[in-house]
């Protein structure tokens, strides 16, 4: 079946939402998939069946895109359309439907779907858009429960596919030239600083534990974002280090030498962690990871078998995790190895993408 996906959201966009409309394309299984990206920078090398346009301006934007997504439609003899953000971009194939005739499927993956509820008028939009959909794909289990609670009748038509990772292992095995192994036993964190991330939770827990007592415990922070500065701010620990932005091999290479990856990932405001692809990438280099059960997190760590899941990110408990890997190096090497099994089994890409192609072209 000829599909369409349009989104707002598409590299060179940054984030786990884009990646997954990425992936999407790079691992659908014929050729008969195509993107209407949000964008007009070309970044990825195969856009064959790529067109990007600016569907979001300020004058006119609606009628713009309404004409963009239409014309896309009918040139490419699109018979099935994939809805990459429940607002606004569901509202243009929502009214598009009733016009062309085509079904639609909607691709929900959390802060998009609790936004869209927050005002009446475009909650009642959005629960006609998700109620008019053939098919619901949801990046996580919790969306799914919350989705349920507010519209039960549509139970049957949702299909949780989380994210997966499709990575060469050879390749990144070249990106990594030190093993496990160091004197010091590490943590290690990339993502956006933000408060959401926990980072602030993690800095607490390391000041529980002594530094004169415990000198070879280090906390490597990478990435960057609005509350790098409160981060620093809030500790003078030696044991600690920014790294600041890293590039994609010093990632595997950090994450392969950490002995434990840790993100106690929080709900601030409705603001919560959507899946964490960085906990199945940590699994993927073997290592074990710590996290809290914050929105779809459960779906990436499984406790005690990749990893420690806290029920709570109060920092006497993280401290204790920490402490538990820090005292049992065996067990931390066994949930690392435990993970990766996992990975292999339940987060390949190209599996991935299956279960949306076959659920559209059954």
């Amino acid at each position: 079946m000829r599909t369409l996906l349009v989104t707002l959201e598409y590299p060179p966009f940054n984030g786990g939402v884009a990646e997954y409309y990425f992936n999407l394309y790079k691992h659908w299984p014929d050729n008969n998939f195509f993107v209407l990206a949000g964008s007009t920078k070309v970044e990825r090398e195969d856009e064959s069946r790529v067109v990007r346009k600016k569907l979001i301006i300020p004058i006119f934007s609606w009628l713009i895109s309404f004409f963009h997504v239409f014309q896309t439609i009918r040139k490419n003899k699109i018979e099935h359309v994939v809805i990459g953000q429940v607002l606004p971009i569901g509202t243009v194939v929502f009214f598009l439907s009733y016009l062309m005739g085509f079904e639609y499927s909607i691709v929900m993956h959390g802060m998009d779907y609790e936004f869209a509820k927050r005002k009446k008028r475009k909650r009642i939009l959005a629960y006609n858009i998700i109620k008019k959909a053939k098919h619901i794909f949801l990046g996580n289990s919790y969306l799914q429960a919350l989705l349920i609670a507010d519209l039960p009748s549509q139970s049957d038509k949702i299909l949780v596919v989380n994210p997966g990772v499709s990575t060469d292992i050879e390749q990144i095995n070249d990106a990594i030239d030190k093993e496990k192994g160091h004197d010091d036993f590490k943590l290690f964190f990339i993502g956006r600083l933000v408060k959401r991330k926990g980072v602030d939770k993690v800095i607490e827990a390391l000041g529980l534990i002594d530094q004169k007592k415990f000198p070879d415990l280090k906390y490597q922070i990478a990435g960057t974002g609005p509350d790098e500065e409160y981060f620093k701010s809030l500790t003078n620990d030696s044991r600690i280090e920014f790294l600041g932005r890293i590039s994609d091999n010093e990632k595997w290479k950090y994450m392969k030498e950490a002995d434990v990856f840790i993100t106690c990932s929080r709900n601030i405001d409705g603001d919560f962690e959507g899946f964490g692809i960085v906990y199945i990438e940590a699994n993927l280099a073997g290592t074990p990871v710590i996290a809290t059960n914050s929105g779809g997190v459960s779906d990436a760590v499984e406790n005690n078998l990749s990893g420690l899941l806290l029920e709570n990110d109060k920092p006497f408990e993280i401290k204790e995790a920490i402490m538990k890997l820090y005292n049992n190096r065996g067990l931390a090497k066994d949930l690392g190895e435990k993970g990766k099994k996992r990975v292999y089994e339940k987060f390949l890409w190209n599996e991935q993408v299956k279960k949306i192609f076959n659920r559209i072209n059954q």
